[in-house]
């Protein structure tokens, strides 16, 4: 005669389990969703705070003095290239901007402006360098329309945390 075997996990036990380990994933699954949508909003929120500061800086700088130092190079000895770096140097104190820079652009490819980094940093650039971080595509309509420019996007670089975004320098005529 056989006998019966004793089950030591009741039935209770066993549902019991079941749901524990359906929370667990449903925990691990929300977390997991809520984690990138905060993580996308707060990118999102920080793209607009951005793109205001550069909008900012932007409002400030003379359209004029740009349009002179741009499509040329050579020009970083210059007082009117000077004049235009200590005001851009000067509005990024006012802000949590890292860098300020003007660029400009034959309709093809863009090209560094005037770089408001002191010449000695590693970061500065010179008149006329390509600007390769993006192309001219991505930006046509910052040049063609004036509309501003935020990637929206954190990216690491060491201690840093940066999100790129432009803003055009309109002339009074609205250029």
């Amino acid at each position: 005669m056989k006998r019966a075997r004793k089950n030591t996990f009741g039935i209770k036990f066993k549902i019991s389990l079941m749901t524990l380990i359906s929370v667990v994933v449903m925990m691990f699954t929300l977390n997991t969703m809520s984690t990138s949508f905060i993580r996308k909003s707060t990118s999102q929120s920080m793209g607009i705070a951005a793109l205001q500061i550069a909008e900012m800086i932007a409002n400030q700088l003379d359209a004029e003095e740009l349009r002179a130092l741009s499509g040329t190079t050579g020009l970083e000895d210059t007082p009117e290239y000077a004049n235009v770096a200590s005001k851009m140097a000067s509005l990024l104190k006012c802000t949590d901007a890292t860098y300020a820079y003007s660029l400009w652009t034959d309709g093809e490819n863009l090209y560094y402006g005037v770089d408001s980094q002191d010449p000695s940093a590693q970061e500065w650039s010179r008149m006329g360098d390509p600007f390769e971080d993006t192309v001219y595509e991505d930006m046509k309509e910052l040049f063609e329309k004036g509309v501003g420019y935020s990637e929206g996007v954190i990216y690491s670089y060491g201690d840093e945390e940066l999100i790129t975004s432009m803003a055009p320098v309109i002339d009074a005529n609205g250029n």
